[in-house]
């Protein structure tokens, strides 16, 4: 795995050592960044939906939960979890 060095504030490493398990700042850092990343590509293509769509509204997102939304009420018993 390549290795890269970065500096970072004092008060922040305190913080990410503190929030990682047993100082893995290494993996820590990763997870964040990939994170970003995820993030990142996600806007990208919601920008590029809005472009060619129209801007996503508070109803099509409402629309959208509700259609996709495990909801307890209607599982049947006996029906197996989705």
């Amino acid at each position: 795995m390549p290795r890269v060095t970065i500096t970072l504030p004092a008060e922040l490493l305190d913080e990410v050592r503190a929030s990682s398990d047993r100082g893995a700042v290494s993996s820590w850092i990763a997870e964040a960044i990939a994170e970003r990343l995820s993030r990142e590509r996600l806007a990208g293509a919601i920008a590029e939906y809005e472009a060619e769509h129209g801007a996503i509204t508070e109803a099509d997102i409402a629309a959208a939960r509700a259609r996709t939304a495990w909801k307890p009420q209607t599982r049947r018993r006996g029906s197996p979890a989705a």
